[in-house]
């Protein structure tokens, strides 16, 4: 049945998702492994992070475009790039409608 599937799938992937906290997103930033080269030195809004890998049309994304990079150990999922902080500003509201754990990271 559909519903159980669902349910099931949803139970992993809960348990794998990790949404750091205020103080954890102010005091980390990514490293550069999985950043695009034309992306550093701008910034981007942090969605969430997990331990796998998701593809581009994962319903995670809620049909956003987002990209990703890769700390070791975990997959940190960001929309932008942004070419200032005042710009990543502007769309964090928005985003903030689909992903109420947003916050804006340095891309370096």
């Amino acid at each position: 049945n559909i519903y159980k599937a669902f349910k099931d799938y949803k139970k992993i992937y809960d348990t794998e998702i990790y949404i750091p906290t205020e103080e954890e997103a102010s005091s980390k930033r990514p490293s550069d492994a999985g950043v695009v080269t034309t992306d550093r030195g701008s910034f981007g809004i942090q969605i969430f992070a997990g331990s796998k890998k998701l593809p581009e049309s994962d319903p995670a994304f809620k049909g956003w475009s987002v990209k990703y990079v890769h700390d070791g150990k975990r997959y940190k999922y960001y929309i932008g790039p942004f070419s200032s902080r005042e710009d990543a500003s502007e769309n964090l509201g928005k985003i903030r409608k689909s992903f109420s754990g947003a916050f804006i990271i340095s891309l370096e």
